[in-house]
């Protein structure tokens, strides 16, 4: 599902030798370079040398920020690689874009993007995201205390502590919180490597009973999400996608 977050640094440090550039589908985030502990993740935000690729980002701005239904852009992170034969310049990159692009283009979504840009200019884009990324957390404590068949997916335990238990100052600083570190038996997954993977803070992933993490098996006792989307749906709550035992919301 589209609640976990990749190292952005990682991946050019793995494959970019191997490319002129990077394309990095960011469609359901964009706002990774507004939140200090998600900076790492932000393609716009690392730092490049000249033996590093160029970077493209696209993003769906209509998804998660502040744009009419259908408004995306593309960005272009290049300066590092002018002068070298790979260098793509902007009307190279324009001449592409036109090719693809309507004859007879919707105005409004372009002024949305413009929109979209002032709203989360200077330090306004900081705190709106430190507003989400707050009401995010105490959202998921509210459910850990008041829930018992609906679960946020995070790791029960930090530093001794129960996740809920800890400040959410403290939780909003530290990606320690949202973090997938190898083998860890709440979630279940292999092949992780150290600060690879985390839960997106701004979505909402919960879990519903039927499979056990730790172990991959099937309880005895199970409510398939489908049935808890459906529910809502039908009483105006409307979570983004759904599969067998877990439930997003953006």
């Amino acid at each position: 599902m589209t609640a976990r977050f990749y190292n952005a640094r990682q991946v050019v440090d793995k494959i970019g030798h191997l490319c002129d550039y990077i394309l990095f589908d960011s469609a359901w985030v964009g706002y990774e370079q507004f939140i200090p502990m998600m900076a790492d993740c932000s393609p716009l935000l690392l730092e490049l040398t000249p033996d590093d690729p160029g970077i493209f980002v696209t993003q769906s701005v209509h998804k998660q920020q502040a744009g009419f239904s259908q408004t995306s852009q593309i960005h272009k992170k290049d300066n590092h690689l002018r002068g070298q034969a790979r260098f793509c310049p902007h009307k190279r990159l324009n001449n592409a874009f036109m090719l693809h692009a309507s004859t007879s283009p919707f105005y409004p979504l372009f002024a949305a993007l413009d929109v979209n840009a002032k709203i989360h200019e200077g330090e306004s884009g900081r705190r709106l995201w430190a507003e989400c990324v707050a009401l995010g957390i105490e959202a998921r404590k509210a459910i850990i205390a008041n829930c018992k068949m609906i679960q946020p997916f995070i790791p029960p335990m930090v530093a001794g502590r129960p996740w809920q238990d800890h400040p959410t100052e403290a939780i909003a600083r530290e990606r320690r919180f949202f973090s997938f570190e190898p083998d860890a038996r709440w979630h279940g997954f292999e092949g992780y490597a150290d600060d690879q993977y985390f839960v997106d803070p701004c979505k909402l992933l919960l879990t519903t009973p039927g499979i056990d993490a730790e172990s991959g098996e099937y309880s005895e006792f199970g409510i398939p999400a489908t049935i808890l989307a459906h529910y809502l749906r039908e009483n105006g709550i409307v979570p983004e996608k759904c599969d067998l035992n877990s439930i997003l919301f953006c």
